[in-house]
Formats: C-alpha cells, sequence, structure tokens
C-alpha cells in the first residue's frame, strides 16, 4: 500500500509549484505572445496622455463617494487580502475551474506588483495632486493594474460571463482615480495594459482553460480517411 504524503511534504511541492508558475509568469510577459497587446497598450497610453488633463478638469472630485469606494476596493491591502483567501479557497475546493482561477489571480497579484512598482520606479512620474507621501509613483496606476491583472484571469477562465463584470469592475476602478486626482488618464490606461498583460500571461504559461465553452471536457468527432 502507498504512504500517505506528509503534509510538510505536500507543503513544499505546493511552495515549489507556485515558485515555478510566478517564474513562468514574469517571464511570460516577456513573450512574443504578448507583443500585440503590449503595443496595443503602449499606444492606446499615448493616446491618452494628450487628454489627460482636460479628462481631469472633467472628472475631478476627491470627496465622490465613487473615488473613496475604488481607492479601498483597488487598494493593495484589499488586493492582497482577497488573493490570500481565494488561494486558499482555491486549494480546499474540489471544483478544478475554481481551484486554477484562484491560483492564477494569486500568481497574477504577484507578477503584476512587481511590475508595477518597477515601473513607478523607472518613469517617477509626479502624481496630479502633488502628493507628497509617495512621490513620483503616478505612472501606472496600481489600482488599475490590480483590477485588470485579475479581469484577464476571470475573463480566461470564465469567458464573457466573467469578463463582463470584471472588466466593468476594473474600469470604475481605475477611473476613480482619476476623479480622486490621483492619477493622471494615461497613468490609468497604462497601468491598464500592464494589469492586462500580468493576467493573460500568467493563465498562458498556467495552461489556459476552455473558457468558451464552460471548461467542461469536450468530444471532438472527425472522419479518418486512409
Amino acid at each position: 500500500p502507498r504512504t500517505p504524503a506528509c503534509s510538510p511534504c505536500r507543503g513544499r511541492r505546493t511552495t515549489r509549484r507556485l515558485l515555478g508558475s510566478l517564474g513562468r509568469g514574469f517571464a511570460g510577459v516577456w513573450s512574443a505572445d504578448s507583443l500585440p497587446p503590449f503595443l496595443a497598450g503602449a499606444a492606446a497610453t499615448a493616446g491618452a496622455s494628450f487628454a489627460d488633463e482636460a479628462v481631469r478638469d472633467a472628472v475631478a472630485d476627491p470627496g465622490s463617494p465613487i473615488g473613496k469606494g475604488g481607492q479601498v476596493a483597488g487598494g493593495a491591502a484589499v488586493t492582497y487580502t482577497v488573493a490570500a483567501g481565494l488561494f486558499v479557497a482555491g486549494r480546499l475546493s474540489d471544483r478544478s475551474r475554481f481551484r486554477a482561477a484562484t491560483y492564477d489571480i494569486a500568481c497574477a497579484t504577484v507578477v503584476n506588483q512587481v511590475y508595477t512598482h518597477a515601473v513607478k520606479l523607472a518613469v517617477g512620474r509626479e502624481r496630479p495632486n502633488g502628493e507628497d507621501g509617495r512621490t513620483n509613483s503616478a505612472f501606472p496606476s496600481g489600482h488599475a493594474a490590480n483590477a485588470f491583472a485579475w479581469a484577464a484571469v476571470l475573463e480566461r477562465h470564465y469567458g464573457w460571463k466573467g469578463a463582463v463584470p470584471a472588466y466593468a469592475v476594473a474600469s470604475v476602478i481605475g477611473l476613480s482615480r482619476v476623479q480622486e486626482n490621483k492619477h493622471w488618464l494615461s497613468d490609468v490606461v497604462g497601468g491598464a495594459a500592464l494589469g492586462y498583460l500580468s493576467g493573460r500571461a500568467v493563465v498562458r504559461v498556467n495552461g489556459a482553460p476552455a473558457a468558451a465553452d464552460g471548461g467542461g471536457p469536450r468530444i471532438g468527432i472527425a472522419p479518418l480517411l486512409g
């Protein structure tokens, strides 16, 4: 009879697997498959930069409940806590698609955060409100990057049923940052592009599911001539 694996052994295997997935996710962002969305995101960010001041003047309202809600919902503390909770729930679940989605959300959160902070340090753009607490950390928007990374993962696992609400929430969170006068529009668009790239790359390297048909088993029938 086979001896049951000990809990520490399972823990070590899970840790090794997670570290391997993170490594593949970091590298996956730089793959040729990421080039088209990267170019599209770069073009959209450049175009949005011409409307930065006009959009800020039109929607800025630091006292808005939408802006406050988006700031909390997309913040790092909430993002990390929910991602960790989903990861644990996924390990305890017997639903394969939920397990895979929560695993990818955790990986995408880490990959996206590292790249977001690296770009912030490299660019050093000042926030539109001149906030002194986090000097020169405007580009890209971390809130938008987190939200769109999650949306990209949910889209790949759950198809349009996951994509529509996820991208709607991500868009509200992103625009709330402009309303709060914490970011320029181009910061939000750049963050959205980076988050999408991170989430998309993580799902791809971990094995993209068949979301279009619900992710269940499929049977194919084809003629064989010979």
